[in-house]
């Protein structure tokens, strides 16, 4: 079997972007949840979309007859490990944690020995595919609860979540615990069907998977560490006094205007812990963060549409002017809570403004 010329440009590739991601993704620990984490999960991905080429390169693939990517067994636990550290859980060593190492040694072992001593039966391609669809199965689900509750905490952080959710990890995950699935049932349907054929689908996933993760990565920001569900020591007093110096801020200061203003730098202004603040906006407003935040840039969008002298003004720089930063986040907070679009909204403000 001939060497793919290209194989290995494609290797080099992968390899020189992942770790430039890795480098990058490890220096922004403390400014994005689990960098690292993700650093580490990137380089895997790469890792493994270079490895077919190199192997290629080197005469072992054709000498297998068999796609072995070991290093596929690492990315679900470093997808585990990145979720846990979005939750905001530091990460302590422990020797048990070796045993998320056990599926990734098995593989390492059967692709040295099959690489070693020739092609093998298929029966072993279809165990190799089914373990790996098993493994990202048992740390799929709990990963997805972790997302899910990292997601549903996000709207009394922040107030704006574009930069912040992560809810395109759980694709990631999907997307990859199909590709292992759709390989069982490819060979299993096909029976002798050489592996080697599914090595550029694989290869091209990983490609893909390495540039989604690093721009995604790369923009994630921090929303800050999850705020206590404890109730804060305030009296009801005390938390209705508190309540009116957020609106106060809000009306004077305006706060909302920045876009990417979160609940620690409203807690810093107003000089309250952030758990006291979250309390009030929950409990004495009846709102959460990202509600309480958006509905005061809806009014300052309101404000600007009814402004004559705005009449000219582009609707989304209106938006921006209002402390929004996109357009889709806009578009969806208008609609949320005044169930009409933001033109509907501007052309009720310029007729209100014209009829007085």
């Amino acid at each position: 079997m001939g060497v793919d010329p290209i194989s290995p440009f494609v290797a080099g590739g992968n390899l020189f972007l992942g770790g430039f991601l890795f480098v990058m993704l490890w220096h922004r620990q403390g400014k994005a949840p689990g960098a690292r984490w993700l650093g580490m999960l990137i380089l895997a991905c790469a890792l493994n979309a270079a490895h077919p080429g190199v192997m290629g390169a080197l005469g072992l693939l054709a000498a297998s007859g068999q796609l072995f990517e070991p290093i596929q067994f690492l990315l679900p636990p470093l997808l585990a490990a990145y979720a846990s550290a979005v939750r905001g859980e530091p990460w302590r060593w422990r020797p048990v944690q070796l045993l998320h190492l056990i599926p990734f040694a098995g593989a390492v072992i059967v692709t040295v020995v099959f690489t070693a001593h020739g092609p093998m039966s298929p029966v072993v391609s279809i165990t190799f595919w089914g373990c790996l669809t098993v493994q990202m199965a048992a740390y799929l689900v709990p990963a997805l609860g972790w997302f899910h509750r990292y997601e549903a905490s996000l709207t009394d952080r922040v107030s704006n979540l574009a930069l912040v959710d992560v809810g395109w990890l759980r694709w990631f995950f999907w997307v990859a615990a199909g590709l292992c699935l759709l390989s069982v049932v490819v060979l299993v349907l096909l029976h002798t069907v050489a592996p080697l054929t599914l090595e550029p689908w694989v290869s091209g996933w990983m490609t893909l998977a390495v540039w989604v993760l690093g721009l995604r990565g790369l923009s994630q920001k921090n929303p800050g560490p999850l705020v206590t569900a404890d109730r804060p020591p305030l009296t009801p007093a005390e938390a209705k006094k508190l309540g009116a110096q957020i609106l106060h801020a809000f009306e004077t200061t305006k706060p909302h205007l920045d876009p990417d203003l979160d609940l620690a730098a409203l807690a810093a202004q107003v000089g309250v812990p952030r758990n006291h603040v979250s309390y009030v906006i929950n409990s004495e407003l009846g709102v959460n963060f990202y509600d309480l935040v958006n509905g005061w840039r809806l009014k300052e969008f309101q404000t600007l549409a009814a402004d004559p002298a705005r009449d000219g003004d582009k609707m989304l720089t209106l938006a921006f002017d209002a402390g929004f930063n996109a357009k889709p986040t806009f578009n969806k907070v208008v609609l949320k809570l005044t169930g009409k679009t933001p033109s509907q909204v501007r052309a009720e403000e310029i007729e209100s403004r014209r009829s007085r």
